[in-house]
């Protein structure tokens, strides 16, 4: 059975607000019809980089995503740990790449 995230309501919501279809929506960031019905239903996580690529494509910004309110379920605490070692590996490779083009 699926889990009910956090991630996965608030997700949802702003499909639903933006009045994108599921289709559209995946077309809109890059990604798979089938990612994207799994982030829904709760099955899978998004990874930092697509929760930004949701932020841009629906003007939410990135905090919401991440954030739980009292009306959400809480998250997992494994899952947000996952999101915030993914968003430490983003922060890293940027800063690589940034030594690297000032190197050259």
């Amino acid at each position: 059975m699926a889990k009910n995230t956090a991630v996965a309501q608030k997700i949802r919501q702003v499909v639903k607000e933006t009045g994108m279809t599921q289709q559209n929506f995946a077309k809109k960031i890059g990604l798979g019809e089938s990612v994207i019905s799994r982030w829904l239903k709760g099955d899978r996580q998004p990874s930092i980089t697509s929760l930004k690529k949701i932020s841009e494509a629906t003007g939410k910004p990135l905090k919401y995503f991440l954030e739980s309110s009292e009306n959400d379920s809480s998250p997992d605490e494994k899952d947000i740990k996952i999101l915030q070692l993914e968003k430490e590996i983003l922060e890293l490779k940027l800063k690589i790449r940034e030594l690297k083009t000032t190197e050259n």
